[in-house]
């Protein structure tokens, strides 16, 4: 019996050689595999790294990367890029001073909560290196700024918000800022939102701010504030006050070339200002206003549907001098687009060449994005036929066209009304016109349409239009 087991051990103790030896041959092999992405350089690791972080407000990507492999880790945490923006919540306290420790000698972008001392003392001895800087205040800590003391000698833009949804309570508790922040002199953006400052006269640079940003304030205080910033190039307000009673005078922005009202709710806010340089406007539908002013660019944001007389007005109003306009988010009708694609297609005067005569005669470029109705195919074509055809020097180079919406259909009576032969047909011949125009320079844009069965723009259309026009 012992024999036959000592037979056995033997037996298995020559299979357990077999496969070692077996294992060895197949770990030789596997360490002479290179996988592709560990054979990178460093240096490329590290770029690939940063652009995965480019743009991100938190240490997500650092935090991501770390915990793919030993390799990875090392690189990361070598990489002061990837720890220089940081969201510093009141939960991640324990962790900041090792995290900015990381950054090395890099600027640093901070959105902070003032809501924790320990982190205020964690990153006091990197206020220098602050580049960019967003404060979030709560009424309990509302003075805790005055630890904030500096020096700002990096910092080039500052933003300062209210707690989550009580902005409004805020507006009635001022906030303290330390003087450190009127010796910051490299800064030059500001934003205010749902903020009262205690000290305002005194609290920044005013007169070296390029750009501001001003949120749910007083529309008073807030043409105050422009009176002390003459070297503003960028404004975006968004106020909601009635300033019928006002008789604040008029302010003048010298060099101001952009200004934001997409979510201002006043529509005389631009009367109070003299804006020679103004190049840019970015306005909502019904702030039709005259300013003084002449943008070359118009951004119109339509906070509902179009209604054509009115928005006429304000083309006519705003547009004598603008190249370039954009319509975001249109709705209402197909027949106030008609009469918009009408009205840009001729003079005010059957016969007349005059430019005054025209509704936009500089423009060259017209989008119309996020739209959420149906555009008929004729009306438009001939409008681009009359910009683009057009006499002048002026003419239009290019057009786009977008939409909210992807799927729609017709019932089986709308689809029993469509007359397919009529509808083809129709469609080549415009597709011709459309063909031609893009061979003389226009550049042209359709996309994101209906799914359609009609004369509308649909996306069977688009996929035509984009394919036979090109010449493909």
């Amino acid at each position: 019996m012992a024999s036959v087991l000592r037979s056995r051990l033997a037996e298995l103790d020559w299979r357990i050689a077999l496969l070692q030896a077996e294992r060895d041959t197949v770990a030789t092999r596997l360490a002479a595999v290179v996988y592709p992405v560990l054979s990178l350089p460093n240096e490329i690791v590290t770029q690939i790294f940063l652009h995965y972080g480019d743009g991100t407000a938190n240490l997500k990507a650092a935090l991501c990367v770390a915990s793919v492999c030993r390799v990875w880790r090392a690189i990361d945490l070598s990489t002061s890029g990837l720890w220089k923006r940081f969201n510093l919540h009141p939960r991640l306290a324990d962790c900041a001073e090792t995290w900015l420790a990381r950054s090395g000698v890099l600027a640093l972008d901070v959105h902070l909560i003032l809501d924790d001392e320990l982190i205020l003392q964690a990153l006091e001895q990197y206020l220098p290196r602050v580049e960019n800087l967003t404060l979030v205040f709560d009424p309990p800590v509302l003075r805790r700024t005055a630890q904030l003391g500096g020096p700002f000698t990096a910092l080039e833009s500052l933003s300062l918000k209210s707690g989550g949804t009580i902005h409004h309570v805020m507006l009635d508790v001022p906030v303290v800022l330390h003087p450190a922040f009127a010796d910051a002199p490299n800064l030059r953006s500001v934003s205010i939102d749902g903020i009262l400052l205690d000290n305002w006269q005194d609290a920044f640079p005013w007169t070296q701010l390029t750009k501001l940003e001003t949120r749910f304030i007083d529309i008073e205080w807030c043409l105050q504030l422009l009176k002390h910033t003459p070297c503003l190039e960028i404004l975006i307000c968004a106020l909601d006050l009635n300033v019928s009673s006002l008789t604040t005078p008029h302010r003048l922005l010298p060099r101001l070339h952009t200004i934001d009202l997409r979510e201002n709710r006043t529509n005389k806010f631009l009367a109070y200002l003299t804006l020679p340089a103004l190049d840019r406007m970015y306005l909502a539908s019904d702030l039709i206003e005259r300013s003084r002013c002449a943008p070359t660019v118009l951004h119109m944001s339509l906070r509902r549907d179009l209604e054509f007389y009115e928005f006429r007005e304000c083309l006519w109003t705003l547009g004598g001098s603008v190249g370039h306009l954009e319509l975001e988010g249109p709705g209402g009708s197909s027949d106030a687009f008609n009469r918009l694609f009408a009205a840009l297609s001729s003079h005010v005067h059957s016969g007349s060449d005059d430019d005054e005569d025209l509704m936009l005669p500089q423009l060259v470029s017209l989008a119309i994005t996020s739209c959420s109705t149906d555009i008929q195919l004729r009306p438009l074509v001939n409008m681009l036929e009359a910009r683009r055809l057009r006499r002048s020097a002026v003419k239009l180079d290019s057009f786009t066209l977008s939409f909210s919406h992807h799927q729609r259909g017709l019932d089986e009576k709308e689809s029993a009304d469509v007359d397919m032969v009529e509808r083809d047909a129709a469609i080549r011949g415009h597709i011709g016109r459309l063909a031609r125009l893009r061979s003389q320079g226009l550049e042209l844009e359709l996309s994101s349409a209906f799914e359609w069965c009609g004369t509308n723009v649909d996306s069977h259309m688009v996929q035509e239009i984009n394919t036979l026009s090109s010449g493909s």
